[in-house]
Parts: structure tokens; C-alpha cells; sequence
């Protein structure tokens, strides 16, 4: 787990949210887990989620329960969560030059994920939810997730640029380009259902639950 330090780099667009949870690991698996009671917690139900100081409090004091903090994106605040899955290398480089273009497209707030191959941004506008694009199907050498609401990030606060005050800003176009990179099949991106999401990353067996 990153040193509570790092968390000073995260937008306080994102920190006036009461969108908080936080992340359990097991056996590879993202488990949100609910500050209010430490049981699994849900992505669609905002009784499970907390303000930052909060989530953030929990976090320190039950290292050896959860080992990150986790934000929920949902209706009402224009939020979206953009996730590019193996664009770094093992140095966490950009794979390409594409990536690279990605980046320097926005000022935006953009953070390492937690297996330090990926990058998440956070970026104000609107868009469907749920679209995706796995790196295997890629033609771009990585994966790519859009997500508006039913789906919660793990946050390590390890963000890319370092800059003194980060922003979640407002960008379009940005959120525009990066869909238009999600190959339309039948007149329709490829998507899932995030009211019943359950994701690859988020799953959560009965024997993972008994472990909370």
C-alpha cells in the first residue's frame, strides 16, 4: 500500500464527494469494502459510501483489513472514470506513443493504478457507462474502460503528473476522442450491465466474502 502521503494529489473535486469506500485484495481479487461496517459494499447503494475523512480514517485504522481507499462513480456529479489497462511498462513507462498522446490530450487528473501498469483519469462530462475495450481485443496495445456510474476505482493518490494541486477538470472532447478509440460493432460499443455489474476485477466469492 502507498504511504498515506501520496493521497495529498488527489483532486478536492473528488474529496467533497461522499463517494468513499475502501479496497480489500485477496487472491487478486478488488473487494470494496464498506467503512461503515467492514463488509463488502456496494457500488449502486450510496448508504454504503462515506465522505473522504472517513473512508480515509478507517483506512488507517484497519490496515490489516483494507490496504486502499476506493472512490464510486455515480449519477448526479458528471464524474467519469477513464481506465487504461496495461498502457506502462514494467518501469512505469508508456507502452507507446499513443498513451503518451493520451495524456498530454488532458490536464485532467490522471494517477497510476494499483498494479502499476495502468492509469485511471477522472474527468468531468457525460458518456455512456460500461464501455470497454480488453487489451487482447485491442488494436491499440491496451485496454480501455468508460465508466459514468456502478463502478468504483481503487485510488492510490500516485499520480502521473506530481503536480502541486491536481484537477478534475472538464473535458469534453477529451472523454469524446477516448470513446471514439472503442471499436462500434453492430452500430454499438461493447458494454455490460453496470446495474448488475460484476466485473472480472470486482468479483467477490462467497469464500472471499467469509474472509472479511
Amino acid at each position: 500500500m502507498l504511504s498515506n502521503d501520496n493521497y495529498k494529489f488527489i483532486p478536492a473535486e473528488m474529496k467533497e464527494q461522499c463517494r468513499w469506500m475502501c479496497f480489500k485484495i485477496l487472491d487478486g481479487k478488488k473487494m470494496p469494502v464498506s467503512v461503515h461496517n467492514g463488509k463488502v459494499a456496494s457500488v449502486t447503494d450510496s448508504t454504503n459510501w462515506a465522505d473522504y475523512s472517513t473512508a480515509l480514517e478507517y483506512l488507517k485504522n484497519h490496515k490489516s483489513n483494507v490496504s486502499n481507499l476506493g472512490y464510486v462513480f455515480a449519477d448526479g456529479d458528471n464524474m467519469i472514470g477513464i481506465d487504461l489497462d496495461d498502457c506502462l511498462d514494467e518501469s512505469g513507462e508508456p507502452i507507446n506513443e499513443q498513451v503518451k498522446e493520451l495524456v498530454e490530450r488532458t490536464n485532467t487528473y490522471v494517477e497510476r493504478s494499483v498494479s502499476g501498469t495502468g492509469l485511471h483519469f477522472y474527468v468531468s462530462g457525460n458518456s455512456e457507462t460500461g464501455l470497454k475495450l480488453s487489451t487482447e481485443l485491442s488494436p491499440h496495445g491496451f485496454g480501455i474502460e468508460v465508466y459514468e456510474k456502478a463502478r468504483c476505482f481503487v485510488v492510490t493518490g500516485d499520480s502521473y503528473r506530481q503536480k502541486e494541486k491536481e484537477a478534475v477538470i472538464a473535458d469534453q472532447s477529451f472523454i469524446d476522442y477516448v470513446v471514439s478509440l472503442i471499436p462500434v460493432r453492430n452500430n454499438q460499443h461493447h458494454t455490460f450491465d453496470t446495474d448488475t455489474i460484476n466485473p472480472e476485477d470486482v468479483e467477490i466469492s462467497e469464500e472471499l466474502k467469509a474472509r472479511l
